[in-house]
């Protein structure tokens, strides 16, 4: 399960989106219109959106596997029902006409946000309704709409990330960024168990060959006699990104980063933490690039921060402005 969402987070940050297009029949344009939603809001093209969606490989194929990103595109919906309740309307007709699996998920957004008339709607079709189609409005109804609250509280679990960057890409709100900056103050998992392993007795030799698996796994140059060890950045960071590049260039290999990991006594539970700080801050550069309010707003945080996100932020900058080298 660890595995899955490791991959999952990897698997969802690798997307970048290109432009945003009014059409809407295929992965790639439907991506483009949820990524770019809010620089110009297009509610009357939503139902469309999820008419492909819910008839398209990308759905219909692989929901087990599949299962998280296809929640995440329920939110998107739900949330543009929020910002515009005539969706709801919209989103009933097309349940009265799609089967079971498209019926699942057009539930999973009124999970997210729906409205009494909705929920009238649905205790009417309640009755007559597949097992899982009547255990899932029974759901859905027991519990009022979460909208977007829950996840701006903070992150509770890695994936809150995904719908965070979803809330953005509905809203262009900062409170989403925010949230995923505060990822980058996490304690740097990695530098301490570097600490504790330096603490124990270690010769020349102990330090050479840890710090060689370093640089073989993570591509990154550290001295070990050091207190900073030479590098002043995240090393969870450095973790995370650098499996990253190296899964995307040859996916059929998953043990990235695993050799450094066991030497260091890092858990699994530690590699999918360092994941997700690697990914959020591969996300942020990658996103600074296309929105350029989220590289505003990560100027923003960095003038305003004190904690030790700044020295990510400040390369996140650095690397995604315009003036940039490449």
């Amino acid at each position: 399960m660890r595995k899955k969402i490791f991959f999952l987070l990897l698997s969802f940050y690798l997307f970048l989106p290109a432009a945003a297009r009014a059409e809407i029949d295929s992965n790639q344009q439907f991506n483009d219109f949820t990524s770019f939603y809010y620089r110009s809001p297009s509610p009357n093209n939503v139902p469309q959106a999820m008419k492909y969606f819910i008839y398209s490989p990308l759905f219909r194929e692989g929901r087990e596997e599949r299962g998280e990103m296809i929640e995440v595109s329920a939110y998107f919906f739900g949330l543009a029902s929020q910002l515009d309740p005539f969706l709801l309307r919209k989103y009933a007709e097309i349940f009265e006409t799609t089967d079971e699996p498209g019926k699942l998920f057009i539930l999973s957004s009124f999970r997210v946000w729906r409205d009494k008339e909705t929920e009238s709607f649905l205790l009417a079709h309640k009755e007559g309704s597949p097992q899982a189609v009547r255990d899932k409005i029974g759901e859905v109804l027991s519990s009022a709409p979460e909208g977007n609250s829950r996840r701006l509280e903070g992150v509770k679990n890695y994936s809150d990330l995904n719908f965070l960057w979803m809330e953005f890409f509905v809203t262009g709100r900062k409170e989403p960024i925010e949230r995923l900056i505060d990822v980058l103050s996490w304690e740097d998992v990695f530098r301490s168990k570097v600490n504790l392993w330096l603490k124990k007795k270690r010769g020349k030799d102990d330090k050479k060959r840890l710090s060689e698996l370093i640089k073989n796994d993570l591509k990154l140059i550290i001295d070990l006699d050091k207190e900073d060890l030479g590098f002043s950045g995240d090393l969870d960071c450095v973790y995370g990104t650098t499996v990253m590049a190296l899964y995307s260039q040859d996916k059929s290999r998953s043990d990235y980063g695993e050799a450094v990991r066991k030497k260091l006594g890092l858990s699994a539970e530690d590699k999918l933490y360092m994941a997700a700080k690697g990914t959020v801050m591969w996300a942020l550069y990658s996103n600074s690039k296309q929105h350029p309010k989220v590289l505003q707003f990560c100027r923003e945080e960095l003038a305003a921060r004190k904690d030790k996100s700044r020295n990510e932020l400040q390369m996140i900058v650095n690397f995604a402005s315009p003036a940039a080298p490449r």
